[in-house]
């Protein structure tokens, strides 16, 4: 991050896209050739096999969703922040074992975040859709009085998830 806003003057998109100034910091097309360069330079620097191919996979995912809102005149940074946290429970130490074989149990990575997008608010808040659902489909919103763990959205939200902030 600290490089692509030392590159750009800035991480907001709003202030890249000049929105409020009219000063256009850098283009959208520019703006994810940056973040892909930069990118592919955590990749290679990482020295885990596990962890350079998740993030590759995240990177993968991010940029056909990004390249197919530019397509179809869809938000960009919705898209490309969906494509970027739909496995970010991968990070978890939980699903890391199970990765290394030292567990067999089923990890949950998506509600991490689904959760992380609900907490943003707005817009982000339909991510949380996309995100919780991207093996099951789409789960229904469900309520107030769903419990914790629920297969609907509002009970997957409060499910307690395992740290994903440990890689």
């Amino acid at each position: 991050m600290q490089e692509f806003k030392a590159q750009n003057s800035t991480v907001i998109c709003k202030e890249l896209k000049g929105i409020g100034t009219g000063k256009v910091l850098r283009e959208c097309n520019d703006c994810v050739r940056d973040a892909a360069r930069l990118l592919e330079k955590i990749i290679f620097n990482e020295k885990s096999d596990h962890i350079r191919m998740y993030i590759s996979h995240m990177y993968g995912v991010a940029r056909f969703c990004t390249l197919l809102a530019m397509k179809r005149n869809l938000n960009v940074e919705l898209a490309t922040t969906c494509g970027m946290l739909h496995d970010i429970g991968k990070y978890s130490i939980a699903f890391q074992d199970r990765l290394l074989g030292k567990n067999s149990q089923r990890v949950d990575h998506s509600t991490a975040g689904a959760q992380l997008c609900m907490e943003r608010k707005g817009m982000y808040e339909l991510l949380s859709y996309c995100i919780a659902g991207h093996h099951a489909g789409l789960p229904d919103c469900g309520g107030m009085s769903d419990r914790n763990g629920a297969s609907t959205l509002m009970g997957r939200l409060r499910k307690k998830i395992d740290d994903y902030q440990s890689y």
